[in-house]
């Protein structure tokens, strides 16, 4: 069985027991713990999983949310490990600490991680508005593809070491807690670590407790949109591999339930690691149970979430 993360629960519908409660109705009974978790939420998860019985596998970092973020950040890039603002920096580090701490206290083996971003225009969403209209193949489209892999390389030292910095710092917190660190792919091309970072990220951290989370559906439209293929990632992760958060795609919407969009999860399926389903809230629990299904189908044979 899969585990399943409780960014099902981002807009707060469920109590933790009532979450718990309905997934354990449809057969599942390992949870990761979502960023979008206030440290109420965390206390809450945590005593309903012990009475319940519901194993939580991972946690997603920050979590709990922090308390100070600047103004108009999303919860999933509140602080950034990789900001040259030292302060910022410095909150993150110690946020991340925290979310190590909230791992330690529930028993979960895995914190993913999101490393941070270049600071480049973000152009994403412009190659993605171009895509949905069958532009891909344009001289536009591929003009603004490439500059934003030019723009990127151009600034992307600082940030990187500043990213490494704060994992190096992260790695040793976490060791002593006994936890893993699982460095994730991201939906936005500027985001850290690209494919080609990647590499060098996990053999600085070789034999230690750095490894990789491949997120199927940010590297599907990372794919769709032709800036890199799932197997870039998971070649350069090697035996790094720590997960996967597992959701389908159409086009470039990302977290459906499997077999709602088009991508090829037999791609994934005799690849180790934990898998973790991340659904957006938007879908109801008939929807969800039968992407379950899929995965559960698809995923069968290979290792589950509670082998780690």
């Amino acid at each position: 069985m899969p585990a399943f993360s409780t960014s099902w629960n981002a807009d707060g519908r469920f109590t933790a027991r009532g979450l718990l409660t309905a997934l354990s109705s449809i057969g599942l009974r390992e949870i990761e713990l979502s960023y979008h978790c206030t440290a109420a939420e965390v206390r809450e998860y945590g005593a309903a999983c012990r009475s319940m019985g519901v194993r939580v596998v991972s946690v997603h970092n920050f979590c709990p949310v922090p308390d100070a973020a600047p103004a108009g950040r999303s919860r999933s890039e509140a602080l950034l490990l990789s900001s040259a603002d030292g302060t910022e920096r410095r909150g993150a580090v110690e946020a991340t600490k925290r979310s190590i701490a909230t791992a330690a206290s529930l028993g979960a083996g895995v914190l993913v991680v999101h490393l941070g971003r270049v600071e480049v225009p973000s152009r994403t969403r412009d190659l993605i508005r171009l895509y949905r209209r069958g532009l891909k193949a344009t001289r536009g489209y591929r003009a603004i593809a490439d500059r934003m892999r030019v723009q990127r390389a151009a600034r992307a030292g600082g940030y990187f070491d500043n990213a490494l910095r704060s994992l190096e710092e992260l790695s040793a917190e976490a060791c002593r807690a006994g936890v893993l660190l699982a460095v994730e792919n991201r939906f936005y091309h500027r985001e850290i670590p690209s494919c080609e970072e990647l590499g060098g990220l996990l053999r600085r951290f070789e034999g230690g407790n750095v490894g990789y989370w491949h997120d199927i559906g940010h590297a599907q439209v990372m794919e769709n949109l032709g800036l890199a293929r799932h197997e870039e990632y998971l070649d350069a992760a090697g035996g790094g591999l720590r997960g996967f958060h597992i959701h389908d795609v159409l086009l470039c919407e990302d977290h459906l339930p499997p077999s709602r969009g088009m991508v090829d999860f037999s791609r994934f399926a005799a690849r180790g690691g934990l898998r973790v389903i991340e659904l957006a809230p938007m879908h109801g629990l008939a929807e969800v149970e039968r992407g379950v299904r899929c995965a559960e189908r698809l995923f069968g044979n290979g290792r589950g979430a509670g082998e780690g």
